[in-house]
């Protein structure tokens, strides 16, 4: 059996692992990030911020600390 059928570096399967799998994102962060006190919940801000000047420019953001 092919064992590569949903690679984890395609964006599409990432945003889907880290983007709505809590638990996954959680422990991901509190194993390879190191934080200084251990990261026990997150929450999902929306991707798309609204400009706050007259050009109407859109900022798309993956992550936010």
């Amino acid at each position: 059996m092919k064992r590569d059928l949903l690679k984890p570096t395609a964006d599409v399967v990432f945003k889907r692992i880290f983007g709505q799998e809590k638990e996954i994102t959680i422990e991901f962060i509190n194993l390879f990030v190191d934080p200084p006190t251990p990261v026990v919940d997150i929450t999902y801000l929306k991707q798309e911020m609204l400009a706050d000047n007259r050009d109407g420019k859109v900022s798309v953001v993956d992550i936010s600390f």
